[in-house]
């Protein structure tokens, strides 16, 4: 597949991504819970004589009970988008890895090329150590003269 595809195909999925509904299962997991607590508290209240506790107890359960089915109506809803865009999903995932292996790809590949300032001379030494070689074979030379540069001529009065 060619860059531009993989790249659509990723592109896709970010769009079906931006248009799901919210993933509420771990909320509704906790409302159940609750839900159960409250009415454990409520039998416990009832045992003990304890009506207005009771009352109470199933007062919150119910409450608790509505908001447990408005989040099973919206994990239902989510679980149907889930389920309607597995494929695309699993495709832009294949196709997310496919990009990424062709930039690990290209970039390891740069890095085994030599560096473009680097020349080499005809025994494989880079140019700058070949010059370091010729500037040790060289004698001393003296520093210039002051007034040599052009700029220090017209300072120098």
């Amino acid at each position: 597949m060619i860059h531009g595809e993989l790249e659509a195909r990723t592109l896709e999925a970010g769009r079906v991504q931006a248009g799901a509904p919210p993933d509420v299962s771990r909320q509704l997991r906790l409302t159940a819970q609750a839900e159960a607590d409250a009415w454990q508290q409520s039998a416990e209240a009832a045992t003990r004589n304890d009506q207005t506790q009771a009352a109470n107890a199933k007062a919150l359960a119910s409450r608790i009970a509505a908001e447990r089915q408005r989040l099973e109506a919206v994990n239902a809803r989510y679980e149907q988008w889930s389920a309607a865009t597995t494929s695309t999903r699993e495709i832009a995932a294949k196709a997310r890895a496919e990009l990424e292996r062709r930039r690990f790809a290209q970039h390891s590949a740069a890095m085994r090329q030599p560096h473009p300032r680097k020349r080499t001379t005809s025994d494989g030494r880079t140019t700058a150590a070949a010059r370091s070689r010729c500037r040790r074979r060289r004698p001393h030379r003296p520093a210039r003269a002051r007034g040599h540069y052009r700029h220090e001529r017209a300072t120098a009065t």
